[in-house]
């Protein structure tokens, strides 16, 4: 009875102490993780645009630096790049990757460009890879900017769109800090499109994307998307207005499908 007793304590002790080793090799292996950009790829850029990569890292499994920040590393020859946010890139978290092509990649004169500006197909590709280390894990994966030529963009047009719908942002969602005073950088996107053109601007927190239907009144609209930079992937605010030159008629809400426009 008592041998029956010290067996039983001996077996506890074996199996208490093989969980607590087992939790300790968890505990003790690396996090795994996933990168994900977003879109997958982007086929109409144009020299000195800034083509913003979404970039999001989920974690894959438990372990050793789960649910702490990627650090993150971009290469891509013929473009500048830019990193945000700077520090590594958290599980969540919605990261921006930059990337500017310059106009040596084009690898042709500027007449032979505008000669084949309105092709369907770039000049020239930008591979970029997207690199993630975390404890000792590495993650990477490859995306492609399509580049063509272009080097006039209807900057004016853009500011008088997103100047119309500032102050009412103001007024009617003051919760969103949008107003005439924010400062914003300006890009063109689809710099290729024809009727219809499309400019982003960025703020400290918000993706702004403006476009506008080339064409007279009354079939002159306009339209805007806001997403919120570092926490969405997708915009999930639209704003429309049917006429927006000479006369402006009435902003109304919409409902954002599409992603964004890059």
């Amino acid at each position: 009875m008592h041998g029956y007793r010290i067996t039983r304590v001996a077996l506890l002790i074996v199996v208490a102490v093989s969980a607590a080793c087992g939790l300790r090799d968890e505990e003790g292996a690396p996090a795994g993780f996933r990168l994900t950009v977003t879109p997958p790829s982007v086929q109409d850029a144009a020299p000195g645009q800034r083509v913003v990569l979404l970039v999001t890292a989920e974690d894959t499994s438990a372990g050793r630096g789960a649910g702490e920040a990627v650090a993150l590393s971009v290469t891509a020859e013929g473009a500048d790049v830019e990193i945000a946010p700077a520090g590594g890139l958290k599980p969540g978290v919605v990261g921006e990757v930059t990337i500017i092509p310059r106009a040596e990649v084009l690898g042709a004169t500027h007449t032979q460009a505008l000669a084949v500006a309105m092709q369907p197909e770039p000049l020239a590709t930008i591979s970029v890879e997207i690199s993630g280390e975390r404890e000792g894990v590495r993650q990477a994966l490859t995306t492609a900017v399509g580049v063509g030529p272009g080097d006039v963009f209807p900057l004016a047009d853009a500011e008088q769109v997103l100047a119309l719908f500032l102050p009412w942002l103001a007024e009617q969602h003051p919760e969103l800090g949008i107003g005439p005073d924010t400062q914003f950088i300006a890009t063109p996107t689809k710099p290729h499109w024809l009727v219809v053109s499309h400019y982003l601007f960025f703020s400290e927190r918000w993706e702004i994307g403006v476009r506008w239907h080339i064409m007279i009144p009354p079939d002159n609209w306009a339209e805007m998307y806001l997403r919120e930079r570092f926490v969405e992937v997708q915009p999930t605010r639209g704003f429309k207005v049917d006429s927006w030159t000479p006369e402006p008629t009435e902003i109304y809400p919409v409902e954002v499908s599409e992603p964004v426009w890059r």
